[in-house]
C-alpha cells in the first residue's frame, strides 16, 4: 500500500496490499452483507505495476460475495472526477459483477 514516508514511519507499518491475507477481505465483506451496506472501489491499471500488486485479489473476492459495490474517484479536482471509473468498470465485469450489485443511494 502506498503510504507517505512520514506516515509509515511514524505508524512503523511495514506491509505491502499484496500481503494482505485474504480472510480479512472475505470478512470485510461478510460484514458488509451483514450490515446490508457497500463497498467502495476504484482501480487504475496502474497501481498493479506500482503500490498496488494483489489489488485484483480483492476485486475477486468483492465478486465472489454478495455486497454492494459502489465506484469512487478519488478525485481531487474536478478534471479528474472520472479519470478511474471507466477502469473500475472495467475491471468488475471483466471479473464477473453483475450490475445488480451496483449500490445506487438514488434508488435507496
Amino acid at each position: 500500500m502506498k503510504i507517505p514516508g512520514y506516515i509509515r514511519e511514524k505508524l512503523n507499518i511495514d506491509f505491502k496490499f499484496e500481503d494482505i491475507p485474504s480472510e480479512y477481505f472475505y470478512k470485510t465483506c461478510e460484514y458488509l452483507e451483514e450490515y446490508d451496506k457497500a463497498i467502495q472501489v476504484m482501480y487504475s491499471p496502474e497501481w498493479e505495476l506500482r503500490e498496488l500488486k494483489g489489488i485484483r485479489k480483492m476485486f475477486k473476492i468483492i465478486v465472489e460475495s454478495k455486497c454492494k459495490v459502489f465506484y469512487g474517484s478519488d478525485a481531487h479536482s474536478p478534471i479528474n472526477l472520472a479519470y478511474n471509473l471507466k477502469y473500475t468498470e472495467e475491471i468488475l465485469y471483466k471479473l464477473g459483477l453483475k450490475p445488480d450489485r451496483i449500490w445506487n443511494p438514488i434508488l435507496e
